[in-house]
């Protein structure tokens, strides 16, 4: 058994994920707006969102310690990417935000005295600001070291494994975490620039675009 297997894991959290929707019933981490004179604050967690997220990051670090799979042909497609993008970004997201939100949640019982899971506020209190500030950077740092971590163990990441390819170096070697730091964050100016994939420059017959390029990687499905 290799890290391939795990894609049937991580499809089937998906799935899950999917089927609970905790978006309607409560806020699942922290907001923060203020704007024409109107403040907001929400906060929050779920105890199922909490066991979701433990078990999302627990078959994570199981899954970058299994063997890795066999490479087989350059993966060429575009959309292919695309989808695992998403499917890494939701799983992140529902791996940290569950977590994060037990912080604003804590705070709001110890200051009112009253514990619930969701709250919404229309007040500021002094807290607010920084309490969000430092739960963003955190929420960057982790989504940030979920995208590189598979590339310094030479892994495919969750998505890249429901889609049944993996990004490699085209040295075969694992890419130094600042390589594959850089690379991620390039990665997401490449989603968020994705309209103009039709115009980009890409090498398909080894499985590259100029993200690919720029880093000496390659795309490679799993056999």
């Amino acid at each position: 058994m290799n890290s391939k297997h795990f894609r049937w894991v991580f499809l089937a959290i998906a799935v899950a994920l999917y089927f609970r929707d905790y978006s309607k019933t409560v806020t699942i981490g922290a907001s923060l707006s203020w704007s024409n004179g109107e403040y907001y604050f929400a906060g929050g967690t779920e105890p199922r969102a909490i066991a979701d997220a433990i078990g999302i990051i627990v078959a994570y670090a199981v899954f970058l310690y299994f063997p890795s799979p066999k490479f087989g042909k350059p993966m060429l497609s575009m959309f292919r990417r695309f989808v695992a993008f998403w499917f890494d970004f939701v799983l992140c997201m529902m791996a940290i935000a569950p977590l994060i939100g037990i912080v604003p949640t804590l705070i709001e019982w110890q200051r009112t005295g009253n514990f619930a899971w969701s709250f919404v506020r229309y007040t500021p209190t002094p807290y607010d600001g920084w309490t969000t500030g430092v739960l963003t950077v955190l929420a960057f740092i982790f989504l940030a070291l979920y995208f590189a971590l598979p590339l310094v163990f030479r892994k495919p990441s969750p998505g890249t494994c429901i889609m049944g390819y993996q990004i490699v170096a085209d040295d075969g070697n694992p890419l130094p975490i600042r390589q594959a730091l850089s690379r991620t964050a390039y990665g997401f100016r490449a989603v968020c620039t994705g309209f103009l994939g039709p115009f980009a420059s890409r090498n398909s017959e080894n499985g590259k675009f100029w993200l690919d390029e720029r880093f000496a990687t390659h795309a490679v499905k799993l056999d």
